[in-house]
C-alpha cells in the first residue's frame, strides 16, 4: 500500500478495518485494513501529528480527531470517506503532541508541545478551549482517560500527572497528583 506522503501518527478505528493516519505533509489518510487500500485522503494544513477516533462511540460513524503542528485541531466525520466536519484553535497556535477522544459527548483532550494540557468540546460554537492547565514543562507525549473523570498524562520533562476532569458549572481542569520531573 502506498500513502500520498509519510506518515508520523495511527489511529485504528473502534469497531471497523480502517486505521487514519497523519500524514507529515498534511492531511489523513484512511485505509481499509482488509484490503490493504487507500480508502480516502483528507487535506488538512500542516503536518498532522496526533489522530484518534472518538474513543467511547463505538458506531461506523464516529468522529475521527487530528491535531496539527500548526495549533489546529479538527474534527472528521470518520466513515469510510472522511470529511472536515469542525476544527478548534490551540491558544498561540502552538504545535499539537498528543490528541485522546475522552468522551462520546464530542470531549477532547490535547497535549501541546510546551506541556499544556487542554480540553475542547466541538459542540461548542467556540473554537477555544473550554478548559487548560500548564503543569508539565516539556511536551505531552502520552494522555489516556482513568476511571471516568480523571486523566493520566505523561510529558517529555518525566512527570506524570492525574487530572480530574469532573466538571463544576464551568470547564476546568484539576491536578490531583503528579510525580517529579527527572533532572538533566
Amino acid at each position: 500500500m502506498k500513502l500520498p506522503n509519510t506518515p508520523v501518527s495511527l489511529a485504528g478505528h473502534p469497531c471497523l478495518p480502517y486505521l487514519a493516519a497523519g500524514l507529515v505533509f498534511g492531511g489523513v489518510a484512511t485505509v481499509n485494513c482488509v484490503t490493504s487500500s487507500l480508502s480516502e485522503v483528507v487535506a488538512l494544513p500542516g503536518s498532522i501529528r496526533a489522530v484518534t477516533y472518538s474513543s467511547i462511540d463505538t458506531s461506523a460513524s464516529c468522529s475521527l480527531y487530528a491535531g496539527s503542528d500548526e495549533g489546529k485541531v479538527y474534527e472528521l466525520r470518520a466513515e469510510a470517506k472522511p470529511s472536515l466536519f469542525a476544527h478548534c484553535i490551540l491558544p498561540e497556535n502552538k504545535p499539537v503532541s498528543r490528541i485522546a477522544s475522552i468522551g462520546a459527548d464530542s470531549l477532547v483532550a490535547v497535549g501541546d508541545d510546551e506541556g499544556g494540557l487542554h480540553l475542547f468540546d466541538f459542540r461548542s460554537p467556540s473554537k477555544n478551549p473550554i478548559a487548560s492547565v500548564l503543569e508539565q514543562a516539556d511536551y505531552i507525549s502520552s494522555i489516556q482517560k482513568h476511571q471516568e473523570s480523571s486523566l493520566v498524562v505523561a510529558s517529555g520533562d518525566g512527570t506524570l500527572c492525574v487530572y480530574d476532569l469532573r466538571m463544576p458549572p464551568r470547564a476546568r481542569i484539576k491536578l490531583l497528583a503528579a510525580t517529579p520531573s527527572f533532572e538533566d
